[in-house]
């Protein structure tokens, strides 16, 4: 078969892998699948379904530290990105990875995408506890304040990725993710909440690697040269079992474009999840503005139509303070010769019948009798007074500010 087909059969005798795996999920793995996302439903739109599982602390314990405390390493070149050293124990990514391989991966492939082009992955809901012990590694090598908010925590959705010989993740930036988590459901079930908080955004990108036996496969920044304009020069690095890459997303600093380079030997495995950080907003204001997002999102193409009250007015600027004796200045736009309830607003240039639209055109028009309109074909002539009318007003102008000016010299003499 051609590579495309093969591409196409391998996509789909893993996904058929993935659905055996959801089916026994209820057996003694100690995990589960918590929500289910289709396909056309996900961020950004996917070729394949996604199932976001769950898992005890006894199928996945956090409790066995490196020997040595995380620190903090800049990378050299790229403004914003560092790494921490000692994040995870290896028998710690040893136990992600077998419980990632027990769950079974499914490939990830948005559909902008050509189908063998990224990885395969597992999405796993961290527990609270899960998430507050690899937190409490990292939190003081982390920004404590950024843009205005605050450090709250990692994002317990952990997107657990495996690149097999040749994939790769091509050049992109990340974007921000909110602060997932979850509630209790029906029959006390615990349910998936994309959105937990409202007023939690991620501003880092925070991804750990599971291991470090194979060729390739680095985190590769792309830079400006400094001594070429226009140039873009590599910044690569190499996975180390246990580290973590982090970098500013989204909105944060410079974006960073990167890329996933090419496994050339061997599987490549990681944890990717992200830093959050809080707004000042009040948590029920945030939790409802979080709603009425969702709430948009389900609306789709209404963009939020019928969303606000038609009654409220716009919140604007308290009007400034005028002085004693100061007189408000009114500056009207868009009526010249346009009707203004049932009344039609005067213009330069007026006609038999009509008032003329300033006092610069009556002082300009006093005494004179109005001119009638020509008979018969306008054409030209019509154009030809058009063409008057526009010089007259532009040479009014001029001499209205001449006379305010001399009045003004006058009065101050």
């Amino acid at each position: 078969p051609t590579g495309s087909t093969a591409s196409r059969l391998f996509g789909i005798i893993a996904a058929r892998r993935g659905e055996a795996a959801a089916r026994t999920s209820a057996g003694g793995g100690g995990w589960s699948v918590l929500a289910h996302e289709a396909a056309h439903a996900r961020k950004p739109p996917n070729r394949f379904d996604l199932d976001i599982f769950t898992c005890s602390q006894e199928a996945l314990p956090l409790g066995s530290p490196s020997a040595s405390p995380a620190a903090r390493h800049p990378v050299p070149g790229v403004e914003g990105a560092f790494v921490l050293s000692d994040v995870l124990s290896g028998s710690e990514c040893q136990a992600v990875r077998q419980l990632s391989e027990a769950i079974g991966y499914r490939p990830d492939v948005p559909l902008s995408s050509a189908l063998d082009e990224r990885a395969q992955n597992v999405v796993l809901m961290a527990s609270q506890r899960q998430h507050d012990t690899l937190f409490a590694r990292v939190r003081d090598l982390l920004p404590q304040e950024l843009c205005g908010e605050r450090l709250i925590g990692l994002n317990r959705r952990w997107r657990l990725y495996r690149y097999e010989q040749g994939n790769l993740y091509r050049k992109h930036l990340d974007g921000a993710w909110p602060a997932s988590g979850t509630r209790g459901g029906a029959g006390g079930r615990e349910e998936y909440v994309y959105d937990a908080q409202g007023n939690c955004r991620s501003r880092f990108t925070f991804i750990v690697y599971l291991n470090d036996d194979f060729e390739g496969g680095e985190t590769t920044f792309y830079v400006p040269r400094q001594s070429t304009e226009g140039m873009l020069e590599a910044r690569p690095v190499r996975p180390i079992v246990g580290c973590a890459s982090v970098f500013p997303h989204g909105d944060t600093g410079v974006p960073l474009l990167h890329e996933g380079s090419s496994v050339g030997k061997g599987q490549k495995y990681l944890l990717r999840t992200d830093v959050l950080y809080a707004s000042a907003a009040a948590s029920e204001e945030a939790r409802e503005a979080a709603r009425l997002r969702g709430l948009a999102r389900q609306l789709g193409g209404l963009g939020g139509k019928d969303l606000t009250d038609a009654k409220s007015e716009p919140v604007g600027r308290e009007p400034e303070a005028r002085k004693p004796g100061q007189t408000r200045r009114v500056i009207k736009r868009g009526l010249k010769g346009k009707e203004r309830d049932g009344e039609v607003a005067p213009s330069f240039g007026a006609k038999e019948g009509q008032k003329p639209g300033s006092k610069r055109v009556n002082k300009r028009n006093k005494g004179k009798q109005p001119r009638a309109a020509p008979s018969g074909d306008m054409g030209s002539a019509k154009k030809s007074a058009h063409r008057r009318d526009a010089k007259a007003a532009s040479k009014l102008k001029v001499i209205g500010r001449l006379q305010t000016g001399k009045r003004k010299a006058a009065g101050a003499a």
